[in-house]
């Protein structure tokens, strides 16, 4: 159930593990996601933390399925924006090279997401406590 519900938060802007467990209970797509579960905020931190490793390979590899079946653009998956036609042109020519230059981007971009994830539950955990949900 994490390993659907995490992607999918992390690719609609939803990082906290409060804001994504709050998504399980109000949230018609997370809570199909989620199979109807409704893990606490904590349930949800922990799994990404003892998990990180085999999540970011996982993102990766979602993301580049996507692209290979035209859902997403690389840039669209880093949370920029299509460059339109004349970074299409360029897409056109581009070789090996840039396809690597591509990969290692959303790796970085990806790497990112889940210490953005991190910073925000401690901010809320800050203001909230450990335990509370904040709501």
């Amino acid at each position: 159930m994490m390993v659907k519900v995490l992607p999918y938060g992390y690719a609609t802007g939803v990082f906290s593990s409060r804001g994504i467990a709050e998504r399980l209970e109000d949230d018609v797509a997370f809570r199909v996601l989620g199979a109807g579960n409704l893990p606490s905020h904590r349930t949800i931190c922990g799994f990404r933390r003892r998990h990180l490793e085999d999540f970011e390979r996982l993102f990766v590899e979602v993301v580049r399925v996507a692209h290979e079946m035209g859902l997403v653009r690389f840039r669209e998956a880093l949370g920029g924006r299509d460059g339109g036609a004349g970074e299409r042109k360029q897409r056109q020519g581009a070789g090996y090279d840039r396809m690597l230059r591509r990969k290692r981007e959303l790796e970085a971009g990806i790497g990112a997401l889940p210490t953005r994830a991190r910073d925000t539950d401690t901010e809320e955990d800050g203001r909230f406590g450990e335990t509370f949900r904040g709501r």
